[in-house]
């Protein structure tokens, strides 16, 4: 379980013959390979800056194999939704990707509910696989949301 729980929003910020990272999201590493599907682009034709969405599956802590890769019209959102790495007091990891919720004013449940920050702090675990919702703004990423996920 959790291995298709990844998905992934954000632009590139550095690109290499099968993997890219995305800006905010530094130690997270996403590579492409002849499964991955890539809809609207190919390896080749994504550059630094471009705007896309992926799904993927955990391959190492900090790692994800695409299984899709999709070129998106440019904005400053950035997703990253995963399984919890660990918890400490109000910060979440995921990918390496430390995420303090005490920043974030919206929580939402699995069904979609609103719910308080103690209260989605009391329910995740390591491994929940958790979505953060957030805007770049330079190079890092200002969360916003975050929402449980199955």
């Amino acid at each position: 379980t959790g291995c298709s729980g990844v998905k992934l929003e954000g632009d590139i910020e550095m690109i290499s013959s099968n993997s890219f990272r995305l800006t905010g999201l530094p130690d997270l590493t996403i590579t492409v390979n002849s499964q991955t599907e890539l809809k609207d682009t190919n390896l080749s034709g994504l550059s630094s800056g471009d705007h896309v969405r992926v799904r993927g599956r955990l391959s190492g802590p900090n790692s994800v194999i695409a299984t899709r890769v999709e070129l998106r019209s440019g904005d400053n959102d950035v997703d990253l939704q995963g399984p919890v790495q660990s918890i400490t007091g109000n910060t979440i990891v995921i990918f390496g990707v430390s995420v303090d919720t005490s920043t974030i004013a919206q929580f939402e449940s699995m069904s979609g509910t609103s719910m308080s920050r103690s209260g989605f702090l009391a329910e995740i675990r390591v491994n929940s696989i958790v979505k953060v919702k957030g805007k770049l703004n330079g190079s890092t990423v200002r969360w916003e949301e975050a929402e449980l996920e199955d």
